[in-house]
């Protein structure tokens, strides 16, 4: 989306002014702005671009981004209204966005800020996951978690996806290969780590879901913990014995399987959709 096809912020102050806060879907009650957090969607009415719901060629670009063609919904309406079309027409939202502009009881004014973030939120990608929990009597449920994940990362973004991609493609090898000599074989150079991990980590995190966000920090936490292993155990080995340790020593034994077990432990982890996120997200 280029910045020409974004609504202004005036427009957007002027569509929240006569919100009164909540989803203009009918019965909805839910806010568009909770507290600091800016969960409101822009919607059109017909598509901001070709292919999209309800899509009009016939009009200009300042028709499109326009008061007349956008209304405020809460995420789940805003899906809901554009993966149904023959449900939700163009009059039939000309209709609703109609009544609950009318409705509003007073004229809301909120920061640019605001205005700025719902425009953002034109990049927000809202996705549904379904998940079973079991309840205290025993019967299962379906827990329904709802997360928004933006779809155009910025330039750094995209510079620190391909770094860590790259960095767990290349531990990945170097663990596949060293797990094929272990136990007999303890190689003891360090994995090489990006240099500012964390800082990757803060660049793509709001590109994330929560559980590939959560695999990355475990995937970087328990290679740092293998590697500062490495690096006792090649100062105990040189302590205990400076020509080299023989295989069948008790202590040597001990480093052996704990060297192997780390291994297995970073390989066991399930990189799958992470790296199927970083790939997207460094192009």
């Amino acid at each position: 989306m280029t910045t020409t096809t974004a609504p202004t912020p005036s427009t957007v102050k002027m569509l929240f002014a006569v919100s009164s806060n909540q989803c203009s879907f009918p019965t909805c009650t839910n806010p568009l702005v909770d507290g600091k957090k800016v969960t409101g969607r822009i919607c059109h009415i017909k598509a901001r671009s070709e292919g999209g719901p309800r899509y009009d060629p016939t009009q200009t670009n300042d028709e499109r981004r326009g008061f007349d063609n956008l209304l405020l919904m809460c995420p789940i309406h805003h899906d809901i209204i554009d993966s149904d079309v023959d449900s939700y027409t163009v009059e039939r939202l000309q209709e609703i966005k109609k009544k609950h502009e009318s409705a509003a009881t007073e004229m809301r004014e909120e920061s640019e800020d605001i205005a700025n973030q719902l425009i953002l939120n034109l990049n927000v990608t809202s996705r549904i996951e379904i998940h079973n929990e079991y309840q205290n009597n025993g019967q299962l449920a379906n827990i329904i978690v709802n997360y928004f994940v933006p779809d155009n990362p910025n330039k750094q973004c995209r510079v620190s996806s391909r770094r860590i991609l790259t960095s767990i493609q290349n531990i990945t090898k170097e663990l596949q290969g060293r797990s094929e000599i272990s136990p007999r074989h303890v190689v003891t150079a360090l994995l090489l780590l990006p240099s500012s991990w964390e800082q990757c980590l803060k660049d793509v995190s709001d590109y994330l879901n929560t559980e590939d966000c959560a695999t990355l920090i475990t995937f970087y936490e328990t290679v740092t913990q293998f590697n500062q292993f490495l690096e006792v155990s090649v100062d105990r080995i040189n302590q205990m014995n400076p020509m080299g340790m023989p295989f069948g020593h008790p202590a040597m034994s001990k480093i052996s399987h704990a060297y192997d077990s780390y291994l297995h432990e970073i390989l066991d982890i399930d990189l799958k959709s992470l790296i199927d996120r970083l790939d997207i997200l460094g192009k």
